[in-house]
């Protein structure tokens, strides 16, 4: 009796010890889960702070988006702007040249009449002269 007392008080102490290890063992992975839930909070934090540095920069690339489309608005009018007005100041030369154009033609035509008139002018002005001279020998 006294042997089987002690082989139950063995198995009792293995078993003991085989539950203070699972024990320990529990301990530890508690240790273990802590760290690990720390960790996690950490990284959580560091993701959370990037995700509020990325929104921001976010917010800050749609706001220079919406300056540089505004901006390009401007420009786009101020081009159609300066376009328009090119073309009035080539059409204003265009007629202007063809203004210059008339002009020098029609100051070729009265520079052909005035020697033309001229010409039959001076014929005059000679028959003139020679009627006197015939009559100025009678």
């Amino acid at each position: 009796s006294k042997k089987v007392h002690n082989s139950e008080l063995q198995r009792l102490e293995q078993e003991l010890e085989a539950w203070k290890d699972k024990y320990r063992q529990s301990e530890q992975d508690v240790v273990n889960a802590e760290e690990s839930l720390e960790s996690a909070k950490a990284e959580n934090q560091r993701l959370k702070y990037q995700f509020q540095e990325q929104e921001s920069t976010k917010e800050r690339l749609i706001s220079a988006g919406a300056d540089y489309e505004r901006q390009e608005e401007k420009y786009t009018h101020e081009i159609e702007r300066l376009q328009e007005k090119l073309n009035k100041l080539q059409y204003n030369e265009d007629q202007a040249r063809s203004d210059k154009e008339r002009s020098e033609l029609e100051v070729m035509k009265l520079s052909r009449e005035l020697e033309k008139l001229q010409y039959q002018a001076q014929i005059t002005e000679d028959k003139e002269r020679q009627g006197r001279g015939i009559r100025d020998r009678d």
